[in-house]
């Protein structure tokens, strides 16, 4: 059943030039939740979640693969989203990352993802780190945006 339901899902995104991230099933009973993360190049909007969600709905309620009834639910993979494959590392170049092996953890910005080696950057440090080491890696929120959006900005001194 997920294998169909992922199929179809997939087809019905690449349709509206969305890429599906991951697809969760949480089964218990009419209380059951179809959790759809979706994502573009630059991002998801709340429009694009909520046109895929019409689609979706109408495209699975025809199939009828979920026996029951359920709640489907689309939405980005968030900030902090999990990478798993390698395409998802080469698309997320330039971008903050933290990466979890048996021998440590490395935060930083990855420049590079090349034959299977990931290669990031933090202050002065500069660290590889092989894709078949990687236990876990996630997104991590920019720094230096944190830094820039907790300046006070305009005000009166008192």
């Amino acid at each position: 059943m997920h294998e169909r339901i992922r199929g179809i899902v997939k087809q019905a995104l690449d349709g509206m030039n969305l890429k599906l991230v991951n697809i969760e099933y949480k089964d218990a009973g009419p209380r059951s939740v179809l959790r759809i993360f979706i994502n573009k190049p630059g991002g998801v909007t709340i429009d694009d979640c909520v046109e895929a969600s019409k689609v979706l709905n109408v495209r699975l309620d025809v199939e009828d693969l979920i026996p029951h009834r359920y709640t489907l639910e689309v939405s980005s993979p968030g900030l902090t989203r999990r990478l798993a494959t390698r395409q998802e590392f080469e698309e997320s170049v330039g971008r903050h990352v933290k990466i979890v092996t048996k021998t440590g953890c490395f935060v930083g910005k990855l420049v590079d993802f090349k034959e299977g080696v990931a290669e990031l950057i933090a202050g002065e440090s500069r660290n590889r780190v092989r894709f078949d080491e990687i236990e876990r890696a996630n997104l991590e929120l920019d720094p230096d945006l944190w830094l820039k959006g907790s300046k006070k900005t305009g005000g009166t001194k008192r």
